[in-house]
């Protein structure tokens, strides 16, 4: 089965589900992509943390995107 296929029956799955059952669907799922989440920080190096924070800092990436720009 591909992936393609695997996707199209998850979909299936999903849309036959109603009221109770489909909300404890998206909280299982939910909880299994936020685990996951939290494993991928847990496993960051300090300077891919570091680097992560640098870029969560929109002003700062503002001001380096122009220094950039300023100086091509």
């Amino acid at each position: 089965m591909s992936e393609a296929e695997i996707k199209l029956q998850i979909i299936r799955l999903v849309d036959i589900q109603h009221g109770s059952r489909l909300l404890e669907l998206y909280q299982f799922i939910q909880s299994k992509f936020m685990l996951v989440q939290e494993e991928d920080v847990a496993m960051l190096t300090p300077i891919e943390l570091g680097y992560q924070a640098m870029a969560a800092d929109e002003q700062r990436e503002a001001e380096a995107f122009d220094w950039i720009e300023s100086t091509l």
